[in-house]
């Protein structure tokens, strides 16, 4: 009789493990059936999640470039991120939802995204214990196209005359004229005042 609370916890014990190994063998890695698209500049989620759920934060996810088998796009072991051979365009631009892996979801986070980022992405568990361990991502980028502003630019042209142009002798020429001109009207204007003032009887010439 007092072996049997040693039995029952065993027998419970290895009940749990079996739960957690049918669930841990049964889950497997998914992604997205649909592209992922964005434009040059955006930030992007690959998606990769374990179905179903099982927390993936003690396991190793390893996310590569299909395009170039070197590129090390992402990778996280032993509990943390560990990117010291990672490629070196990605540096600074990966991230991984800490707080999700609880739930299997091992998705990756890349900001700014370039047109040289587009491709497959090949997101892989190795420690998981399923049939499928990994899953491809597709990424298309597309480019941004700058609008252009035309302004019609307007001139403005001065004409500049130099006073060489016009000599002195020549405006003097043309004020004398003008005086001249001036005198003659006003003699011309007195001489019809007069030749009324005749006609009219109003001057007596004493002879």
């Amino acid at each position: 009789m007092k072996t049997f609370p040693t039995s029952a916890a065993w027998c419970f014990g290895i009940l749990f493990i079996s739960v957690s190994l049918i669930t841990t063998e049964s889950s497997e890695v998914v992604g997205s059936a649909d592209p992922v698209v964005a434009l040059a500049g955006d930030d992007v989620i690959l998606p990769c999640s374990l179905k179903p759920s099982v927390g993936a934060e003690d396991m190793t996810v390893e996310w590569t470039g299909l395009y170039l088998k070197t590129r090390n796009v992402h990778l996280y072991r032993q509990g943390r991120d560990s990117n010291v051979e990672q490629f070196p365009s990605y540096r600074g631009r990966t991230s991984m939802f800490h707080e999700e892996l609880k739930n299997g979801n091992v998705s990756l986070k890349l900001t700014r995204v370039t047109l040289s980022d587009a491709g497959s992405y090949m997101c892989f568990i190795p420690t998981l214990t399923g049939q499928v361990k990994e899953t491809t991502v597709q990424l298309f980028v597309g480019a941004v196209s700058q609008p252009v502003i035309s302004i019609n630019h307007l001139k403005e042209t001065e004409i500049h005359v130099p006073d060489d142009l016009f000599p002195k002798s020549y405006i003097v020429l043309i004020v004398g004229l003008s005086i001249a001109v001036a005198v003659a009207v006003l003699a011309s204007l007195a001489g019809v005042y007069m030749w009324r003032k005749c006609t009219k009887g109003e001057f007596n010439l004493d002879l």
